[in-house]
């Protein structure tokens, strides 16, 4: 099961994917399914961010092709 999703958004002037936080909260067990499922073929062996996330965020993680797009709302 999903834990967090590490976030990332192109760089403006370079347009390199870079590295944003995560978000681990408030998803419904329908929106981690169903987030899973979506996930799964976009699997991949390597970071697709072009600079380095944190060890601790990056540890045990299932890295995916950056093809899909979500909105996160924060305060």
């Amino acid at each position: 099961m999903i834990g967090a999703l590490l976030l990332g958004a192109h760089d403006l002037g370079s347009g390199d994917l870079v590295y944003n936080g995560d978000v681990g909260t408030g998803f419904t067990h329908q929106a981690l399914l169903d987030a899973q499922e979506k996930l799964a073929p976009l699997a991949q062996m390597k970071s697709p961010f072009a600079d380095e996330v944190p060890q601790d965020r990056a540890k045990d993680v299932h890295w995916v092709m950056p093809d899909l797009v979500g909105e996160v709302v924060y305060h």
